[in-house]
């Protein structure tokens, strides 16, 4: 379970610029804040993701299709793009079981190729 919480908030931090911006101001806090939520981490996860380096975050989320990326309203990260592609839900992720990884909402498909509900 733990290995899978490592890869939710490594993966939110690859799509969500809010998370990134919560990791820069406050990685201690933001990482407690998952924890809170339900993220199964151990000490030495949370050390480990708490000291991950703000701006190879960024670096990363620049290489992934825009199309995946979670945008934030509030002032872009430093070298996001300026004009939010999105609004952004609460950036914590769900614990696995919840109403998502991601806290996003789950698609239901309609049965036609290509179609969502």
């Amino acid at each position: 379970m733990s290995q899978k919480c490592v890869e939710i908030v490594i993966g939110t931090l690859a799509t969500d610029e809010e998370a990134r911006r919560q990791l820069r101001r406050s990685p201690e806090m933001w990482i407690e804040e998952l924890r809170a939520a339900g993220l199964q981490l151990t000490v030495i996860e949370a050390a480990a993701l708490a000291g991950l380096d703000p701006a190879a975050c960024e670096r990363f989320a620049r290489t992934i299709d825009p199309r995946l990326q979670r945008a934030s309203w509030s002032q872009p990260a430093a070298g996001a793009a300026s004009a939010p592609r999105a609004p952004s839900p609460a950036s914590a992720p769900r614990a696995p079981g919840g109403a998502g990884a991601l806290g996003g909402r789950q698609r239901r498909r309609s049965g036609v190729a290509g179609e969502d509900v």
